[in-house]
């Protein structure tokens, strides 16, 4: 099916949330073999929303759908008028639906006469409309027809959306269609050298091949959208063009042969040598030990994390002498290394990484400019330190020191210290 989505709220066109409601419908209905069409983003006013419906309803639309989904702007503020504008669109009115009343006074655990007004307009939906149960809030989702496309209202909130797509929707669009797809992620490894790596590979017709560039390194998607009863030929396909365009990545690129991430990359490298590693971050803040520690069972190689903002934390917590500093400097190889060793002393772990730089926007100099870092990684036996120059603004300079941080260890674990 071809799937339009409208996102509703002034948040979202003011920036001050971001949109992902779009990625987690695709993430749901694309796997069903159906299209996403059109994603479009408008503000919180009865008349646009009831304007956008005539829109996609009407001979000016080129993208018209054959579902729509709506969401966003069902809670109990003034600002939530998407039932008012459904109803506009409709020419009908915004009325109390029993059954969804029903609902909000069993999950707040009140009786009807003492929910309050505002809670309670959740529980209106546009004359004519289908209520719909929110299994994990207040507000109701609703159905409704626009101009003979079925359309479907649900709460803005992820996981609300999430929650009731599952339970009303998914169940009725079983796609007929399997989706085949491969996944490698990449570190180090540039956009050129990767285009001319992998152009002399013919991608078979029926796949669709992506290169998606993040903080987390690029991700590599091949994909085929195919009958059941031709599976087992496109994934025969798929796995021949698979082996042949890994053969063509540098090997120290690859993160993970099988798809993982980096963090999920590292706990498995940790896990198949029972280690454990500490962390010690002067500018990151912690962000190495936020990744380290965003994949489920992080506990069992996670040993510590040494914030050693100041040189004066330095000295206390990692050991570090005070005429290191005062001769190298906090951002030096010679201090990274000195952090990564004492970390590795005072933890007892396995590994050891150490982070030191200079993300701005003051504090460079000539010698050693606004994204100077270093990174070092320390075992019992060997350390290893090195520099990165690092562009962009103290939010990109600090992540992406945590992201090459996590590198530097996977190359370490694997036994070869240094990046492509």
């Amino acid at each position: 099916m071809r799937v339009g989505i409208i996102n509703i709220g002034d948040e979202l066109l003011s920036g001050k949330i971001v949109n992902t409601n779009q990625f987690d419908l695709a993430g749901m209905l694309i796997p069903l073999g159906h299209d996403i069409v059109f994603n479009m983003v408008i503000g919180d006013d009865e008349e646009i929303i009831a304007k956008s419906l005539a829109w996609v309803r009407g001979p000016d639309c080129f993208l018209r759908p054959d579902l729509l989904i709506l969401t966003g702007g069902l809670g109990p503020t003034r600002d939530d008028v998407t039932r008012q504008g459904v109803a506009r669109f409709l020419g009908r009115t915004a009325e109390e639906h029993p059954e969804a009343l029903a609902w909000l006074g069993e999950l707040l655990r009140k009786e009807i006469s003492e929910i309050a007004p505002g809670q309670r307009s959740q529980a209106f939906v546009p004359g004519g409309a289908e209520a719909l149960r929110n299994p994990a809030g207040t507000a109701c989702g609703f159905r409704f027809e626009a101009g003979g496309i079925p359309a479907y209202a649900f709460p803005g909130v992820p996981f609300e959306l999430e929650v009731m797509v599952k339970a009303h929707l998914l169940p009725l669009l079983a796609g007929d269609c399997v989706l085949l797809e491969k996944t490698l992620w990449t570190w180090g490894w540039s956009e050129g050298a990767q285009n001319q790596a992998l152009s002399g590979l013919a991608l078979p017709a029926s796949f669709r091949y992506s290169s998606l560039p993040g903080q987390r390194g690029v991700r590599l998607t091949v994909s085929c959208l195919c009958p059941p009863s031709d599976r087992d030929a496109h994934a025969a396909e798929l796995d021949v063009f698979w082996r042949s365009m890994i053969a063509a990545v540098p090997p120290e690129a690859i993160v993970d042969s099988e798809g993982a991430t980096l963090p999920e990359a590292v706990q498995k490298r940790l896990a198949a040598q029972a280690a454990t590693v500490s962390v010690a971050e002067s500018c990151t803040g912690g962000g190495l030990g936020f990744l380290l520690t965003e994949t489920p069972g992080s506990s069992e190689f996670f040993r510590q994390g040494f914030l050693t903002y100041s040189n004066l934390a330095k000295i206390e917590l990692l050991g570090l002498a005070p005429d290191l500093l005062e001769r190298h400097g906090a951002v030096s190889e010679e201090t990274a290394l000195a952090m990564a060793r004492g970390c590795l002393e005072r933890s007892g772990a396995d590994y050891a990484v150490a982070i030191t730089g200079i993300a701005g926007p003051q504090g460079g100099s000539l010698e050693k400019p606004v994204g100077t870092v270093w990174i070092a990684v320390a075992s019992k036996l060997t350390a290893q330190a090195r520099l990165f120059h690092f562009r962009g603004d103290r939010n990109t300079i600090r992540w992406r020191s945590a992201y090459s941080a996590l590198n530097q260890l996977r190359l370490f674990l694997s036994g070869n210290p240094h990046e492509p």
